[in-house]
């Protein structure tokens, strides 16, 4: 792994890079025994663990009638996004690839399985936006149509439901969570909403520039935080080509690491 982490994150220092990567196996294990605990017993077994970091930013957005999207990525604690709405009470309808726990009540799951099913989450969650029930979609997701972007300085696929949602008006929202320490505690943050630029034509360029905007918020969470890397992540990028043009700078910078 060091190697696929080395080619993704531009690092060379062998101890930092040794560091990123037993944090990153350390929590592929939790996630492994949370993915069970949820199986068995719900998203709310994961609340019963969790800290929500400023999730006064999402329920005022809400109570001001703005429409919500909640833009998660595959990093950090698995489940702790849509765990987090659920502990929230908050309504929500989740674009997912995996296998949906068993006992959910706020929080609902929409396979996908393919571009069909994709174009069909996407015109609920059109509909959704206006009862006031939030799309969680995850900003390198890849099914369905989907845009051709730059991450980590390799080519890469984004789906284009978040620019297609945020054309309908929708506020889009990063959350993220993470294990905290060795412990089995999860915090889970809501950041501030991505900006977007003016309506405008809402064409190609628009696009555009709102996924562009949500790409480059996932590469500085993750030069920010490296050890919340997922594995499968790490080499699917490791082995993408890289992108044409010079690296991005900066390497990671999480404490510790």
């Amino acid at each position: 792994m060091e190697a696929e982490l080395t080619a993704v994150l531009g690092e060379t220092d062998a101890r930092a890079m040794g560091a990123i990567r037993r944090r990153i196996a350390a929590n592929a294990l939790r996630d492994l025994a949370l993915g069970a605990l949820v199986n068995r017993r719900g998203l709310r077994a994961v609340g019963e663990r969790m800290v929500v970091v400023g999730a006064e930013r999402l329920l005022e957005l809400r109570a001001s009638g703005t429409p919500v999207v909640a833009v998660m990525a595959h990093v950090g604690a698995q489940r702790s996004v849509t765990a987090a709405l659920e502990k929230l009470r908050i309504p929500a309808q989740v674009a997912s690839l995996q296998r949906t726990p068993r006992v959910i009540d706020a929080v609902r799951y929409a396979p996908l399985d393919d571009s069909a099913s994709g174009t069909r989450f996407l015109r609920r969650a059109l509909a959704d936006l206006q009862r006031g029930i939030v799309p969680v979609l995850a900003i390198d997701g890849a099914v369905g149509s989907t845009r051709a972007v730059t991450l980590l300085g390799r080519e890469a696929r984004v789906a284009r439901g978040l620019a297609v949602l945020a054309g309908a008006g929708a506020r889009l929202v990063p959350l993220t969570g993470r294990w905290v320490g060795l412990s089995g505690r999860i915090e889970t943050t809501v950041h501030e909403p991505l900006p977007t630029p003016p309506p405008g034509a809402r064409d190609e360029a628009w696009e555009e520039a709102v996924l562009g905007c949500a790409v480059r918020w996932l590469e500085a969470y993750i030069r920010g935080h490296p050890s919340e890397m997922r594995l499968d992540k790490v080499r699917t990028l490791a082995r993408a080509p890289r992108a044409p043009g010079p690296p991005a700078a900066g390497g990671p910078r999480e404490p510790g690491a």
